[in-house]
């Protein structure tokens, strides 16, 4: 394999074309990472609203638990987008 490209079995060279931006492939890449979060944090907010109430735990912890949940979301995207914004300049 070349720098170039590489070559298929039967002799043609294909090219490694990059059609996208560097700053659509950070974009996407805070979307993926916002996209996680927001499942997880679904799930451990729906698995808490179910488990929690059997073992007697007040309201307010579950409230408390979903309202750090929606905190967290911002600081993971700063997180998720600062070493992006290094490579990328």
């Amino acid at each position: 394999m070349s720098r170039a490209g590489s070559v298929l079995a039967w002799g043609l060279v294909t090219r490694k074309v990059s059609i996208m931006p560097k700053w659509i492939l950070v974009t996407l890449t805070e979307l993926g990472v916002a996209q996680v979060y927001s499942c997880m944090a679904w799930v451990l907010a729906q698995a808490a609203a179910q488990i929690l109430p059997l073992l007697e735990v007040p309201n307010l912890i579950i409230r408390m638990f979903v309202v750090l949940l929606l905190l967290g979301l911002p600081v993971t995207l700063v997180f998720a987008w600062r070493p992006i914004s290094r490579r990328v300049n």
